[in-house]
């Protein structure tokens, strides 16, 4: 049963395995990718806008009349912010779809703040004619847009009113595109709405609801202010409704999901919660006659409350159902393909265990049918023994580990200095890589360092600190997985297909023929005795293990909450 694992076959298998994670990424990014209902704005003959991806419902809620635009026909591209309406009907929104570069991107999911003011070129907000289909740049004081934003336009005086979210600063234009005045000093602002004489903004960062000056000469000064931590968890303001006398604020949860919509009083009192369904994700929401709406950006809903909180039937339209409905079956699909691949992965792990248990199982009879210790007696040895050293792979696998380890440094180096926030994602996913490294290269070093000495009547062994350890062949314990105790060392021999950390065959020779057949222990025993060993090799593989499978259910908690979620 010693047959060794063919080459192709071991190829093929791990090709399959790096499929099937490649598959699951590409499966959520497909449902990622599907598009979903965002923000909404009030038109200006009354309709209500829905921005759903590409598409935007202008919807008569009187006479049940829908009209669809076709946004990417006007430029739109990434859905990176919302859009408002001017007085005459044209729409402000953010054309062009320039693709970010690896750093950009890195910065804009760790939440960092954008210090570039390049001028617009395929990433501006533009003014664009809904009936003509056309649009020009908004402002040629504006840089560029690739991260988020928030615009509200002053129908009475087409006041632009913006929050540049990355660059924690809000700014006033005039209806032309001219800029009026900015204010720096916030942290992510994202809703931005002008309230009486009042402009209101989502200091997300700072987790406050704030008032400031909606005048020229004073912009942005501060005239009140309203905490926003209902919990340890959703401390992130990102949109906010006046209603009845009360600030409705959606706080949002970690990485800008899983909202609430928390209920206050004008002087700041948390006085409750509206009721949101199960597994909400809510993106934006607005107050529109009698009723405040609420986009659910994970559900593909729009939902309907009172201005006394009470939830009210979903809204729809024919068509807005219709398209939400197609657009939910094709993320449940995708989703569904994800959780595939991951059965078929589990599936296929099980299976390969269950083979190289039943492959164990007759390895273990044979080697019980002819012994794992040798009946012939063993080959006499010199008078100066025989020293057996750890082979020259052994001995250069911890300094290409070392040489792993620098390279993931040298390349988490330039990150960290390039960016002005630490990148503590990254961070972690390089460290816990270097971690487990080290944590196999420090108990490689000290077994490629040791030497084994045969006697007659003892083994001596010398480890990687010079220290001597003898034990006579009568309290060698060995076990037939392949490992042997000398003092409180547990070495390995390997096996006949693959070679270990000390030549097999010097093994063969000298070691095993020696070890007595009543010395042989159960695993548990030896595994004992193993993580015990000073060595170190079984606690630096477990830490291992722990490392990397706490990595990778965080890397994954979404996806593992989602799917425990789908459970139940």
């Amino acid at each position: 049963m010693n047959k060794s694992l063919n080459p192709l076959v071991a190829l093929l298998i791990l090709l399959f395995f790096a499929g099937l994670i490649g598959l699951n990424f590409f499966c959520n990014q497909r449902m990622m990718e599907v598009e979903r209902p965002t923000f909404m704005a009030s038109a200006p003959d009354g309709r209500l806008a829905i921005q759903l991806g590409r598409e935007l419902f202008l919807i008569d809620r009187d006479s049940g009349d829908e009209t669809v635009v076709n946004l990417a026909a006007l430029g739109f591209g990434d859905n990176i912010g919302n859009f408002d309406f001017f007085a005459n009907g044209d729409v402000l929104l953010r054309t062009g779809n320039r693709l970010r570069s690896l750093l950009e991107e890195i910065e804009a999911t760790a939440r960092f703040g954008n210090d570039s003011y390049t001028a617009a070129s395929d990433n501006a907000l533009s003014r664009c004619s809904v009936e003509w289909q056309e649009c020009q740049q908004f402002s040629i004081h504006l840089p560029g847009f690739d991260r988020a934003f928030r615009v509200f336009i002053d129908r009475a005086s087409d006041t632009v009113y913006l929050a540049d979210t990355s660059r924690h600063r809000i700014l006033k234009l005039d209806g032309n595109g001219q800029l009026l005045a900015f204010r720096e000093g916030f942290k992510f602002p994202n809703q931005i709405s002008l309230v009486g004489d009042q402009l209101w903004v989502t200091d997300t960062n700072n987790h406050r609801l704030v008032a400031v000056s909606a005048e020229t000469e004073s912009f942005g000064e501060e005239i009140a202010a309203i905490n926003v931590r209902p919990d340890n968890q959703h401390i992130w303001p990102s949109a906010f409704a006046k209603v009845n006398g009360e600030w409705w604020v959606l706080a949002m949860g970690d990485n800008m999901s899983d909202g609430i919509i928390v209920r206050y009083t004008s002087e700041g009192t948390e006085v409750g919660q509206l009721n949101l369904p199960r597994n909400a994700d809510p993106l934006s929401m607005g107050l529109f006659g009698d009723e405040v709406l609420v986009t659910d950006h994970r559900n593909f809903a729009v939902y309907r409350y009172n201005l006394h909180g009470g939830r009210l039937v979903d809204f729809s339209s024919p068509r807005l159902s219709q398209t939400l409905a197609g657009k939910k079956a094709a993320s449940v699909r995708w989703q569904y393909y994800g959780y595939s691949c991951w059965g078929v992965f589990a599936l296929a792990v099980l299976i390969g265990f269950a083979l190289a248990f039943r492959q164990q199982r007759q390895v273990d009879e044979e080697r019980d049918s002819v012994g794992f210790v040798s009946e012939d007696t063993p080959e006499a040895v010199p008078d100066k023994g025989i020293w057996i050293e750890a082979t020259r792979r052994a001995k250069w696998a911890p300094m290409v580990l070392v040489v792993i380890f620098l390279l993931i440094l040298g390349t988490l180096i330039p990150v960290i200095l390039s960016v002005k926030k630490f990148p503590w994602e990254i961070v972690l996913i390089s460290s816990s890589m270097a971690i487990s490294m080290l944590l196999v290269c420090l108990p490689l070093r000290r077994l490629s360092k040791t030497r084994i000495g045969v006697f007659e009547g003892r083994i001596e062994l010398v480890d990687h600190e010079e220290r001597r350890h003898r034990s006579p062949y009568a309290e060698i314990l060995w076990h037939k997985a392949g490992v042997f105790k000398v003092g409180e060392y547990v070495l390995p021999t390997g096996n006949r297909r693959q070679q270990g950390v000390f030549p097999r065959k010097e093994l063969d020779r000298w070691v095993i023929p020696r070890l007595l057949p009543e010395n042989k222990v159960g695993a548990w025993t030896m595994m004992k005795y193993q993580w015990h060993s000073p060595d170190g090799m079984m606690r630096s593989m477990t830490l291992m293990l722990l490392v990397l499978g706490g990595l990778s259910l965080y890397l994954e908690r979404e996806s593992l909450l989602a799917w425990l979620q789908s459970l139940s």
